[in-house]
């Protein structure tokens, strides 16, 4: 922990941080950046496919730009790790109960979100989901705190260009808007991972700002990067399809969802998404309090 924060120090640092999401977010982010002439660097807590199986992307345009690297990593709440990292631009996706080994009360977690929100430096930008309530009155005590920080929302509630409207899901396919930006696809299954994406778009619209390129020349890019994604190790990973013996498709997929709140959203994305299919859900407990 204490080594990724001093490497977060060294670069201009992107946070990524909530209950949940922050895995497909990371890898979200990272598979638009392949698309953007940016020099990035990202670090997600899993493999992300598109990334080569591997957990780590670094862009071509790090060994050869003048400007300082982009660094986006995944920062994680668990006995406040993230509180060693630098950020200048935070994600903040969802605050909820968790980890009640070391958080026993939902008090206690939010305020360590608040604690890490505001290391931001002066009119640092704080990214959020508009439609997760937790996230809402963490940025709302933050900002209470720090009211130079500047706010992004995004969400089905959010105002401004990140606000998202969902459309079909055809052909197993996500299909959505940004307000300020247009339509989008996305290859896997559930609400929330539209958020998360929308969420990432947010963030590299940003960046491509801070780093003085108009975030409308790249639709294109942000588009095919989101195509691109096929998510991560253990997040909706398909690891198997077969035909049985009746002539049906199968597909095997292995979900990390262990809070219940994930849980509950990951299944009803897949009912929506796998429209027709039979669902059969073998769970393994993550600890008793969480069960």
């Amino acid at each position: 922990t204490q080594g990724l924060g001093s490497y977060s120090s060294l670069s201009y640092s992107c946070g990524i941080c909530g209950v949940h999401g922050k895995t497909s977010t990371t890898g979200l982010t990272g598979t638009i950046l392949k698309e953007l002439d940016l020099p990035s660097q990202v670090l997600a807590g899993s493999i992300i496919n598109s990334f080569g199986n591997t957990c780590t992307y670094t862009s071509p345009y790090i060994s050869s730009s003048s400007q300082k690297k982009i660094f986006v990593a995944e920062t994680c709440e668990y006995q406040r790790h993230f509180m060693s990292f630098c950020p200048q631009k935070i994600i903040l996706t969802s605050v909820e109960s968790d980890h009640q080994d070391y958080y026993p009360t939902y008090e206690s977690i939010r305020d360590a979100f608040v604690d890490y929100i505001c290391k931001l430096p002066q009119n640092g930008e704080l990214i959020y989901c508009a439609d997760d309530k937790g996230a809402v009155e963490t940025v709302k005590i933050a900002f209470s705190k720090r009211p130079d920080l500047v706010l992004v929302p995004y969400g089905e509630k959010a105002d401004g260009d990140f606000k998202l409207t969902f459309g079909s899901v055809e052909n197993e396919k996500n299909n959505f808007t940004i307000s300020g930006y247009g339509n989008f696809s996305l290859c896997v299954p559930g609400r929330h991972e539209v958020l998360d994406a929308v969420a990432a778009v947010a963030l590299c619209c940003c960046l491509l700002k801070t780093y003085n390129k108009n975030p409308k020349n790249y639709v294109q890019n942000i588009r095919q990067g989101l195509v691109n994604f096929k998510g991560g190790k253990r997040r909706s990973e398909i690891v198997g399809q077969f035909t049985s013996k009746s002539g049906n498709s199968v597909i095997v997929i292995d979900d990390y969802g262990h809070h219940p709140t994930a849980i509950r959203t990951t299944l009803s994305g897949y009912k929506e998404f796998y429209k027709g299919r039979k669902i059969i859900v073998d769970f393994m407990s993550h600890t008793y309090s969480r069960t």
